[in-house]
Parts: C-alpha cells; sequence; structure tokens
C-alpha cells in the first residue's frame, strides 16, 4: 500500500516497476499506490513573476492525501520542465517529505504554460495560465497579505 511503482498506473503495469508476488507470505497489497502530481503554487500566473512549482507524492491512485503517512525518501529526484511559455530553474530537486520544489518564470506572454514533472518512467504535466498585471505582489487583486510597511 502507498508504493511508487516507477509510474502512475501501479505495480505491473507497462512501464512500471514488477511487484514480487513471492516476497511475502500472502497476497501483497498493491492498491492504493503514490501517484506523481505537479502544479504551481499559484495560477494563474502573473507574467512578469515567478512562482513555485511543487512535484510531490502525497496523493495516491484513490486519490487520498498520504502527506502525513509518508512519502518517497528524502533526496528522490524530480525532474522539471516548461514548454516555451517559460523556463524552471533548477531543472531538477531532491525531495523532502515527498515533495520537491523549483521556480517557474514565465515569458512576457499570456495564455496557457505547460509544465512538468518527471520521477522514474512517468511524466506528469499541469497548464499554467499566464496573466498580465502589473505588479507582483498581489496590488491589483487586494490580495495585501505579502506587504509590510515601516513606519519611521
Amino acid at each position: 500500500v502507498h508504493n511508487w511503482w516507477g509510474c502512475v498506473s501501479g505495480a505491473n503495469q507497462l512501464g512500471c516497476d514488477v511487484a514480487d508476488e513471492g516476497a511475502s507470505s500472502g497476497a501483497n497489497d498493491l492498491d492504493p499506490w503514490l501517484v506523481l502530481t505537479v502544479g504551481a503554487l499559484r495560477d494563474p500566473v502573473p507574467n512578469e513573476c515567478s512562482t513555485n512549482l511543487r512535484g510531490h507524492l502525497w496523493r495516491d491512485s484513490d486519490g487520498a492525501d498520504t502527506s502525513a503517512m509518508g512519502s518517497a525518501p528524502d533526496g528522490t529526484i524530480i525532474q522539471f520542465g516548461a514548454d516555451a511559455m517559460g523556463s524552471v530553474m533548477p531543472t531538477s530537486a531532491p525531495t523532502v517529505y515527498g515533495a520537491a520544489l523549483t521556480l517557474f518564470q514565465p515569458v512576457m506572454a499570456t495564455g496557457p504554460a505547460v509544465v512538468s514533472a518527471t520521477l522514474d518512467n512517468q511524466t506528469v504535466q499541469a497548464t499554467l495560465t499566464l496573466v498580465d498585471v502589473l505588479f507582483c505582489d498581489g496590488f491589483e487583486s487586494g490580495d495585501t497579505t505579502g506587504w509590510t510597511s515601516t513606519v519611521p
């Protein structure tokens, strides 16, 4: 239960790891399994602002949140990519508590941007929306949670 089989399809599937049914006494419980997910910490993304991308193994094949149960070992490398609407830096990062972070920098355009995360034999994608804004600090949306002020 909650193993990563090298792809999101599960054990013994094409391109995935094979479960050794004889490795333990009794039947192995192969379902549910961990799935790789990628997403931005903010979406839509202002086209002049960077945002963090997170690739993680915090969901299982049933859609349940597994983050509190443990996950892939720390240091598992996830590769990141982006289409022509942006770039990622670094292109790979190690997991900590089942998640890896990178920075997505969009180009100066609006529209959809496709980002990806790859682990073993599996690449997953997410489509972000790039929007045109004047400021990256929430000014236009009214989100002032990240603002600070200094009174002399």
